[in-house]
């Protein structure tokens, strides 16, 4: 599943990091083979010899989504070219959307429900579209990476909500209309009307406030990438974010 290879990744992450201040070379012990370790290598996050690429150290900073469909996005050059509002509107589509259960749209990500997810999207900014089917490139890749395991765990590619199957959830907007417009000054009400009933108030709060720590965390990967220039936007984007009710002292949400 998912969850064990975003497990694995952080565990050869430390080990890594662990056998480099004792100047010594850390190994994968399985990386001659099994099936998680050859999705490792397909995706480019551990070489040949198992040890831990920049992709792979990049990806193991991403928590909260699927870090090797974050890492590939990034990589693919999908998040180019976009306003700082855009950018969010971007992220918040890599994030687990359980308010996409009351759309039209399922939530199981088959090809039909990705073409019909594109026309409703057809409204967006073209640089926002641009990126989202971009972003759907990157998850196919991962998806073709991440086959080996999900014939050797026994499951399909179900992407649920909670990134529990071993492809990574689909790319669903559900909230991009409401981000780009909470991330482009407008007010709360006027953000919560765009998810046209896609979620409750209380669903949006909290998509927001996962977002922004999922900036943090894509800009740390940019670092570890090498490149400052997405690092600054995605903090720049962070921060468009990070104002109003959504962030204010809650005992409820803080609790």
């Amino acid at each position: 599943p998912a969850y064990q290879l975003c497990h694995r990744l952080r565990l050869v992450r430390l080990a890594t990091a662990a056998a480099e201040e004792a100047g010594e070379t850390w190994h994968s012990p399985a990386a001659a083979g099994g099936s998680l370790d050859a999705a490792f290598r397909s995706l480019g996050c551990v070489d040949a010899n198992g040890l831990l690429t920049l992709k792979g150290r990049a990806a193991a900073l991403v928590e909260g989504v699927n870090p090797m469909l974050a890492v590939e996005v990034m990589m693919s050059g999908a998040l180019r070219g976009l306003s700082e509002a855009e950018l969010a509107a971007a992220a918040s589509c890599l994030l687990p959307q359980r308010a996409a259960a009351r759309s039209a749209i399922s939530p199981a990500g088959g090809e039909g429900d990705e073409r019909a997810e594109a026309a409703a999207e057809l409204d967006l900014p073209a640089p926002l579209q641009r990126a989202l089917g971009q972003m759907r490139g990157a998850r196919g890749r991962v998806v073709a990476a991440l086959a080996p395991v999900s014939a050797t765990v026994g499951v399909g590619d179900e992407g649920g909500s909670d990134g529990g199957a071993a492809g990574p959830p689909p790319i669903v907007s559900a909230l991009a209309r409401a981000t780009l417009s909470w991330a482009s000054g407008a007010s709360f009400v006027e953000s919560h009307q765009a998810c046209f009933g896609e979620a409750w108030e209380g669903e949006l709060v909290r998509a927001l406030r996962a977002l922004e720590h999922l900036l943090v965390d894509l800009a740390a990967a940019a670092e570890a990438l090498g490149d400052a220039d997405l690092r600054s936007r995605l903090e720049a984007s962070g921060r468009a974010l990070h104002r109003g009710l959504p962030f204010a002292p809650s005992l409820f949400l803080n609790g």
